[in-house]
């Protein structure tokens, strides 16, 4: 710049003007592109710490730390400042204001990103005790975006580690680059019942052959003690030494995607909640960005109980499938309902990080179509059939055989034999 600021003193008056004013707009240009600074950020637990702002999606903020990974924070989680600070950037339309993309359906496929980690707001899982009437089997207990009923009296540590499961898998479904927007429905909170036996389980609606039930269409979630572990000590519920949440993740991601249901086809709808159950979980903090590890143990858990990907089919022909005939071969055949049910998460995860250029722009162009058909109202037809026929956005082009060689492909680059 002082080169060239000596050599305008050489200049007739009028074109030293006029440079500068062409210098002044490169200036501003280049301040214009140049990215989001590193600024401090404050929890409102009092936590600090150095990032970039990326992108606002909804209510969940993504920055990156200065160790270059992404991470997912939710808007209420920041203080009142930082706060003021996302919502100028995401209403300005000055050419000093850093970028930010203010929803995750409204965004470019190019500037979405999939966050490194998820992290829930501990006050999320803050749980408050609403009552808790044994004799009539109505104990209720709420965290900040769940309302939970149960049969009988919870011990305090097993709700905790429920409220942080169902947080968490909330916070990770609304942040993944999936233009999903997570809302209860008819009620302020999302609706959790938990049963004491097997029988008033089902009674209650539960299906037969199931851990647990989402009533997508009523935002309730049902689910019986055992299903996850818990076993009755003295007067309450607590986790006995098979206590898993999985199934929990797995059923709380379906019961994130909400209308959704009407719309999508079945691999997607077990594959989408399936991928969240096997991403690595710490204490509530998603470890989205270490997805192959979780990938690689998921199919290292079901290989050694005898299911292998390929088990389930063709995928053009998973791909294509109709609800009723899933429901069909999952009703008439329980070995057969678990191969699609293992092999699903593994067509949405090729889709998401191993199809085309590695940034899953087809599925997120896929899922955007299903968002407009979700924000205009059901589709008519059967359930699914919207999602199947909008199924060419993830073909592109590509006949059965393809197909299944884009599939084996892919997977073969991260080491993993489609078998």
């Amino acid at each position: 710049m002082r080169g060239k600021i000596v050599a305008t003193a050489m200049l007739p008056q009028g074109m030293k003007f006029s440079l500068a004013l062409v210098l002044l707009g490169l200036l501003v240009r280049a301040f214009c592109q140049t990215p989001a600074p590193i600024r401090t950020w404050t929890t409102t637990e009092g936590k600090t710490f150095q990032a970039t702002l990326v992108s606002v999606q909804g209510t969940q903020v993504t920055v990156r730390l200065g160790n270059g990974q992404l991470a997912a924070i939710g808007l209420p989680r920041l203080s009142p400042g930082d706060q003021a600070f996302i919502k100028s950037v995401t209403s300005s339309t000055s050419a000093t204001a850093p970028s930010a993309t203010p929803a995750s359906s409204a965004a470019p496929n190019d500037k979405r990103v999939w966050p490194q980690k998820v992290e829930v707001d501990t006050r999320a899982i803050e749980v408050t005790t609403v009552s808790e009437d044994v004799p009539n089997k109505k104990c209720m207990y709420r965290s900040r975006n769940f309302e939970f009923t149960a049969e009988d009296k919870l011990a305090p540590s097993v709700m905790k580690e429920v409220a942080r499961t169902f947080e968490s898998t909330r916070s990770l479904m609304e942040g993944l680059p999936w233009a999903l927007q997570p809302e209860p429905v008819g009620s302020e909170l999302f609706q959790a019942k938990f049963f004491a036996t097997r029988e008033s389980f089902i009674a209650a609606g539960g299906g037969e052959k199931t851990a647990a039930t989402i009533k997508a269409l009523d935002g309730l979630f049902l689910a019986p003690f055992s299903s996850f572990g818990l076993e009755l000590r003295g007067k309450a519920w607590a986790k006995s030494g098979k206590y898993d949440d999985r199934i929990l993740v797995l059923e709380v991601a379906k019961l994130m995607m909400g209308n959704s249901y009407r719309l999508l086809p079945d691999w997607i709808w077990h594959g989408a909640s399936g991928y969240a159950s096997f991403l690595p979980n710490n204490a509530g903090v998603v470890l989205a960005g270490s997805h192959e590890r979780g990938l690689k143990e998921y199919i290292k858990h079901y290989a050694g109980r005898g299911y292998n990907p390929s088990d389930a089919g063709p995928v053009f022909d998973l791909l294509q499938m109709p609800s009723a005939t899933w429901s069909e071969r999952s009703q008439a055949n329980d070995t057969d309902r678990v191969r699609m049910q293992v092999t699903a998460p593994l067509l949405v995860y090729y889709f998401c990080h191993l199809d085309d250029d590695g940034k899953g722009t087809r599925f997120l162009r896929y899922m955007d179509k299903i968002a407009e058909a979700r924000r205009a109202g059901a589709a008519p037809g059967a359930r699914g059939s919207f999602g199947l026929s909008q199924l060419e956005i993830l073909l592109d082009g590509r006949d059965k055989d393809a197909m299944q060689k884009a599939v084996v492909d892919g997977y073969k680059k991260i080491g993993v034999r489609w078998q």
